[in-house]
């Protein structure tokens, strides 16, 4: 994705003063670096990108265990609205030349076999 907005909002760095997530993607901004595989993804057959252009998760609960977190939101798509958990590790602060000791590195589990890793 290309075009996507994500707010935490949180006192402090250990996530012990959770108050809420919220993640908005733009699906028409959807880009895997496959072309045919994009066109397919937004097409009527799935994601019907020309009438459900958005992606949104509402992260509600957080909680955490053993550097491991726990978040309970609603993802909504194609205006179909779930529940969802997910799993969130905690992988440290960025050490890379330029990002301030600010940024963090979180990678992230959803009911799927696949990770998203979000650079924060």
């Amino acid at each position: 994705m290309r075009k996507f907005y994500l707010e935490i909002a949180t006192e402090d760095d250990d996530f012990t003063k959770f108050y809420g997530v919220l993640f908005n993607a733009d699906l028409s901004c959807l880009d895997t670096n496959d072309e045919q595989r994009d066109n397919l993804l937004k097409s009527p057959s799935f994601l019907n990108v020309e009438k459900f252009r958005s992606l949104k998760f509402v992260g509600k609960k957080f909680g955490s265990l053993n550097n491991k977190g726990h978040l309970t939101g609603s993802l909504t798509l194609k205006d179909i609205t779930k529940s969802l958990d997910i799993t969130i590790e905690f992988n440290g602060k960025n050490g890379c030349a330029g990002w301030s000791n600010k940024n963090r590195l979180f990678v992230i589990w959803g009911n799927k076999s696949r990770s998203i890793r979000l650079k924060l």
